[in-house]
């Protein structure tokens, strides 16, 4: 499709020589959700049955939904965020488990173990569930069958847009051209005022956070 020596794109251009070639639009707005986020990918819980099972008994005990847990794929551009989703919803599970196993298994299950008690993490982990909501939307709607590139200025400009507005002022972005839209040092809001998602903002109150973990969030 796209090589330099006959392929779609190059037999294109030898009849019209100003054709451009913008890539894969879901996928480079997948990989500027990677390079954002560097989301670490983790083995939770090994496809064993034994392991599966056990696990089901602490889904019970936590009265957790009976969901599976997603693996999460860079390949597959929309899993990420169902895959945090799922992460939030089975948190209570996993700890639970992971706790109960922690003195008996490896170095990496006790990392875990730590790393899921850790309220910083859940902070993380709902602060991605909000934040990327835009960009899934966004990757759905260019996923269409439907011939979408009319609308490819516009959604981009409005994407960019709904991004900036989780750190600049309202006021900073209505009614201005997105390349006029300053948004370096000495325009950003202060950390309170930050678009982190109400469900992060709630359980940040709730966990009472000390100021230094409040501090390494908003780094």
């Amino acid at each position: 499709m796209k090589g330099r020596h006959n392929s779609v794109i190059s037999r294109l251009k030898t009849s019209q020589p100003h054709v451009q070639d913008l890539g894969c639009i879901c996928h480079l707005v997948q990989l500027a959700t990677g390079c954002g986020i560097r989301a670490a990918q983790s083995h939770l819980l090994s496809p064993s049955a034994k392991r599966c099972e056990i696990y089901k008994e602490f889904v019970d005990f936590t009265d957790s939904d009976h969901l599976k847990l997603l693996r999460y794929r860079s390949t597959r551009w929309l899993s990420l965020l169902t895959c945090i989703q799922r992460v939030l919803n089975q948190l209570d599970a996993l700890q639970a488990y992971f706790n109960s196993h922690e003195e008996m298994e490896s170095v990496k299950v006790r990392d875990l173990a730590s790393h899921l008690r850790d309220p910083i993490v859940k902070t993380y982990f709902l602060f991605l569930s909000a934040a990327l909501k835009p960009l899934s939307e966004f990757n759905i709607a260019f996923q269409s069958e439907g011939v979408q590139i009319h609308r490819l200025e516009e959604e981009m400009c409005r994407l960019m847009k709904r991004i900036l507005g989780y750190l600049i002022p309202a006021r900073a972005i209505v009614g201005v051209p997105l390349r006029e839209v300053e948004y370096g040092d000495g325009h950003q809001m202060a950390d309170e005022d930050l678009f982190i998602g109400a469900d992060t903002k709630k359980f940040m109150r709730s966990a009472e956070l000390p100021v230094s973990a409040e501090k390494k969030i908003f780094q």
